[in-house]
């Protein structure tokens, strides 16, 4: 949260919200396509998928580290 620059956020609103609108939904569908061959069941398949959505804590160094110097 600390390397977010509030005041781009808000004048880029809509590409920002686009961007984890499209982040999103390619990381719930690629966990989905992931987690079907193990055949759990469709509902096991979509808690999983929705539950992988939230952002990890390697995030933050991934950001730090593709921010330039």
């Amino acid at each position: 949260g600390m390397l977010i620059d509030p005041r781009f956020v808000f004048e880029n609103l809509p590409a920002v919200l686009g961007i984890a609108l499209f982040i999103m939904t390619a990381k719930v569908l690629l966990t989905l396509v992931a987690i079907l061959p193990f055949r759990l069941g469709g509902k096991t398949a979509v808690f999983t998928s929705l539950g992988m959505l939230q952002i990890g804590e390697f995030t933050y160094p991934l950001a730090s580290a593709a921010r330039p110097a």
